[in-house]
């Protein structure tokens, strides 16, 4: 039903039966996210999400092996510390640094679109940064019509939030916020 992580706190929010995923294209330099073939809000998130991304990987060592010496230089046993690195760092196929840096920076070509996938995928499913875990972005599933059907629905910004409304057929005074 609802990404783990999420909870549903309005009974009026319901998972959306009609969702198509969410795609993405860049306009004028820009992410422009696409449920279906309507523009949908969030590509602000997803940028976010990028930012999370490479900050982690800046940050990120690789592990190393060794082996302990006593003082005489006996070999005592041998040692390791595990990488820092993201998973989706190895499943996207970067193998450097460098490598990860450069194809955030240019916003272009496969390496990107892999990226920007799995930036949509972490916001609608939950993910793990910096050791925790953080679950669906409740608000980006409500911004990308994953979680109610938008069949008659208007967002309004209401003290700072964007709220989706139901709207009747009618579309005059029966404007009722979910």
């Amino acid at each position: 039903m609802f990404a783990p992580g999420s909870s549903n706190k309005n009974k009026y929010i319901v998972e959306n039966k009609d969702f198509k995923g969410i795609s993405f294209k860049k306009r004028s330099g820009r992410l422009v996210l696409y449920s279906g073939s309507k523009e949908v809000g969030g590509s602000n998130m997803v940028v976010s999400r990028l930012s999370e991304m490479e900050n982690e990987v800046k940050q990120a060592s690789a592990g190393s092996r060794g082996v302990a010496r006593d003082h005489e230089g006996y070999a005592l046993g041998g040692y390791g510390t595990k990488s820092t690195f993201p998973d989706y760092f190895r499943e996207e196929g970067f193998k450097t640094k460098k490598d990860f840096l450069h194809v955030l920076n240019q916003r272009k070509g496969v390496g990107f679109e892999l990226l920007a996938k799995r930036a949509i995928k972490d916001l609608s499913h939950g993910y793990e940064y910096q050791g925790r875990e953080v679950g669906a972005n409740q608000n980006f599933r409500i911004r990308t019509r994953q979680d109610f059907n938008n069949k008659g629905v208007i967002f309004r910004r209401i003290h700072g939030r964007i709220v989706p409304m139901r709207v009747s057929n009618k579309r005059k005074e029966d404007v009722v916020p979910f």
